[in-house]
């Protein structure tokens, strides 16, 4: 993380640097609170990249763990549920939901997204009242 310091005159210094990654770029001279605000903006700007790049690196299956984690014990609540069909027939439901949205609505598109066949598409579509 850095941020460059350039005279008014050499503003395309600056523009340079942020293409080479600098978070920002202050024209001199600059005020006390400007810097303070600067500095601010740049630690919250690293600090949120770095959230993004853990969450990056995190697999579906962490990501399910990570969400099952707190739904199991709300489903043992309930009673006596099948656990794996309850949350396969979730998964599924949202899987197809987002195929459908990315696609525009289009069922042979999110088939060919989904890698099923558009017959199959269309049953879960109305399995789910989607």
């Amino acid at each position: 993380m850095y941020i460059v310091f350039v005279d008014s005159v050499e503003r395309k210094l600056g523009i340079r640097a942020l293409k080479d990654n600098a978070l920002y770029y202050i024209v001199k001279p600059v005020e006390h609170d400007e810097l303070k605000v600067t500095v601010h903006r740049a630690m919250e700007f690293k600090k949120l990249r770095k959230e993004v790049r853990t969450l990056y690196q995190c697999t579906v299956e962490d990501f399910f763990r990570g969400k099952l984690k707190d739904y199991i014990p709300q489903i043992q609540k309930i009673g006596n549920i099948a656990l794996y069909d309850t949350v396969i027939s979730e998964v599924e439901r949202a899987l197809i939901k987002l195929a459908i949205e990315e696609t525009g609505g289009n069922q042979v598109q999110a088939s060919r997204l989904l890698g099923l066949n558009r017959n199959t598409i269309r049953n879960k579509l109305k399995k789910y009242k989607i």
